[in-house]
């Protein structure tokens, strides 16, 4: 059995504690690559949804609506006015 030791005083491990750590690793290992796997499903989702609000943007009112956004000014015009009157 090699293996690196930091410490050439420490007494050397057994095989079979080696194995266990082995073990604890390679659970370690299996469960970390399925949250990875689970994370990008995630982010592959998120990306479906992102294209799909980016491919069809419903807007309730056009930007380009010109007498909307004139009325819309005039609007917040009087509501400022009025806050600074009261």
């Amino acid at each position: 059995c090699v293996y690196f030791q930091a410490d050439p005083r420490s007494p050397a491990m057994k095989n079979l504690q080696l194995f266990y750590i082995l073990q604890e690793m390679l659970k370690a290992e299996e469960q970390s690559l399925f949250l990875v796997r689970s994370m990008e499903d995630e982010v592959r989702e998120m990306l479906i949804v992102r294209g799909r609000e980016s491919a069809g943007p419903k807007l309730k009112y056009s930007i380009f609506d010109t007498l909307r956004n004139e009325k819309a000014k005039k609007a917040m015009k009087q509501k400022v006015s009025l806050t600074y009157k009261a």
